[in-house]
């Protein structure tokens, strides 16, 4: 059986993974960058579409329908909960730990160390 990770363990992946994310929003702007240079470019030349030997910038105006469930919510309240269903989802987090947040984690762990005996019971009147 595995042994859990120990807290040191999990705080270096934590940095590591915010390193890994720094690097990704670098390059997410680089790519950002170059996608604003072909839009530009597209618009200078009045054109939805440019080619290269080996690519193809498509720039050009989509006009789609999109359905307004919150209009829908407002003026149909039943129809829309008639067509709705609960989802079930099991969002992940992997955040920094706030000074606040460490010291009260220490103040219940202190007192989950606390074995029940330990602590007095008010006598009853």
């Amino acid at each position: 059986m595995n042994k859990p990770l120990t807290k040191k363990q999990i705080d270096n992946r934590f940095e590591k993974r915010e390193a890994l994310k720094a690097q990704i929003a670098e390059l997410e702007a680089q790519v950002s960058a170059i996608d604003d240079e072909m839009k530009a470019e597209c618009q200078r030349l009045g054109l939805e579409y440019l080619y290269g030997e080996n690519a193809r910038v498509r720039f050009a105006l989509v006009i789609k329908p999109q359905f307004q469930g919150k209009k829908l919510k407002a003026d149909h309240p039943e129809l829309y909960a008639a067509y709705t269903a609960p989802t079930e989802s099991r969002p992940f987090y992997f955040e920094r730990i706030s000074e606040k947040e460490k010291a009260a984690n220490k103040t219940a762990a202190a007192l989950a160390a606390v074995p029940a005996s330990a602590i007095p019971v008010a006598a009853a009147v």
